[in-house]
């Protein structure tokens, strides 16, 4: 009798996995039997709904599925690549081996990611400042000196009415910015949709100045240390690249790797086809790839540049954060400057009259 899937709401936390995958290497090298640990694990987890799919996945290999079977069951929790690992791993009898691999592999992913989220805080975080307080000059303070320029009777200056005419503007029509705003996030939605528009749009990204070279740091790592795991794991090479290739979230990159697994099943070496496309594969990765390939130790190499690039993102997020965060300071004080100036030039030409 087989169990019904658990079909549970929200996502599990990427940390709750990593913290699975470690503790069941650690288990299961210490020669706890597959279903214990995973019966122990399942009452030590914090997030519920990973401990109830844990506790499935127990009684499924119980039943007498495969422990690759009842993973692939929960493709939202489970990427393809780490039910692939896995199932190389029951054939070869090295579970323990291929769990510790996936657990460094998905804490250099975490942490990579927590550099890239904290790198863009602090400058998300002074723009909404920005934005916030010109939304409050424009709502509360302008009107007030609106009343007194009516006064005044005088033409005001140029700078003051612009002023004017964007507060009133925000303040009759600010229902039309998050309309405006949501419009532009659907219809982007919508555009990636189509095949063609999506891969001009991640074209377009990876040409950005700065971003750009951040995204192909990012990508180039994630393909060789993804890659260098599942062929380190005993994943025959085309699999491998099938698996790469759902891993990554640029449709650029997307068709090389579709080309790539093309090139290979007809014999081709990975870094001939890679030397054409230096655009987004670096010289110093083609090299590296070459020598793996003629020294039959290419998951080595291939983690290895995933090591420099992580290493190079590093230092390419410190100085996006550098530039950046001065940018929007001074952008922040030009337009305060603006405002300041547009509300008090017109009540320096009055002062001027009245002493006149």
């Amino acid at each position: 009798m087989k169990l019904p899937l658990i079909n549970l709401p929200g996502k599990i936390p990427s940390g709750q996995i990593v913290y699975f995958t470690r503790q069941l290497s650690i288990m299961l090298k210490a020669g706890i039997p597959l279903i214990r640990a995973l019966h122990t694990l399942s009452s030590q987890l914090t997030n519920k709904e990973l401990a109830c799919i844990v506790r499935s996945i127990a009684m499924q290999v119980e039943q007498g599925d495969k422990l690759s079977e009842a993973l692939a069951r929960y493709p939202k929790v489970f990427p393809s690549y780490y039910v692939n690992m896995v199932k190389v791993a029951e054939i070869g009898g090295a579970l323990d081996e291929i769990f510790r691999r996936l657990a460094s592999f998905l804490e250099k992913q975490e942490r990579l990611k927590k550099k890239i989220i904290s790198a863009l805080v602090y400058p998300m975080f002074i723009l909404l400042v920005a934005v916030a307080i010109l939304i409050i000059i424009m709502t509360f303070v302008v009107p007030a000196f609106m009343k007194m320029f009516k006064e005044y009777g005088e033409s005001l200056p140029a700078p003051t009415q612009f002023l004017l005419s964007l507060s009133s503007i925000v303040r009759v029509y600010w229902w039309l910015f998050p309309i405006l705003v949501l419009g532009m996030f659907l219809l982007l939605k919508l555009l990636r949709k189509v095949d063609k528009i999506r891969y001009q749009l991640d074209l377009l990204l990876l040409k950005t100045p700065l971003i750009g070279g951040l995204l192909k740091r990012f990508y180039v790592s994630r393909f060789s240390q993804t890659l260098g795991t599942l062929l380190s794991s005993g994943v025959p090479i085309v699999e491998g690249l099938q698996v790469v290739k759902g891993t990554l979230g640029n449709e650029v990159f997307r068709s090389i790797i579709q080309r790539l697994m093309f090139v290979v099943q007809e014999g081709e070496d990975i870094s001939s086809y890679l030397r054409s496309r230096t655009d987004v594969f670096p010289p110093l990765v083609v090299e590296m790839v070459k020598i793996g390939e003629e020294t039959g130790s290419l998951p080595s190499m291939l983690n290895e540049i995933a090591e420099v690039y992580e290493d190079e993102m590093d230092l390419v997020i410190s100085s996006f954060t550098s530039v950046l965060e001065p940018f929007l300071i001074v952008f922040m004080g030009l337009v305060v400057g603006f405002v300041v100036i547009a509300m008090f030039l017109p009540l320096f030409t009055l002062t001027q009259a009245m002493s006149q």
